[in-house]
């Protein structure tokens, strides 16, 4: 599945949000059905790679940062 998201600029005053709206947490959860394909492209795009690939009880996690400093996880369920 094909997903596409719409990235905006901050309103005046919200800037200083920008990289914090989840804290340190995962900012977004996303479901893969190829992590390795995702890491791939990852690595090939200069995503940073925050932590994994890792095997957990419901399946395979990456975690990337994005340039804001955003947390988003994949996940490769099993």
């Amino acid at each position: 599945t094909d997903v596409s998201f719409n990235l905006t600029t901050p309103k005046p005053g919200d800037e200083e949000l920008v990289g914090r709206q989840a804290g340190q947490r995962v900012f977004i959860f996303l479901d893969t059905e190829d992590l390795d394909l995702d890491l791939q492209r990852f690595k090939q795009q200069g995503i940073t790679i925050h932590d994994g690939p890792r095997t957990e009880p419901f399946g395979r996690c990456l975690l990337v940062k994005d340039i804001a400093g955003n947390l988003w996880e994949f996940v490769e369920r099993s």
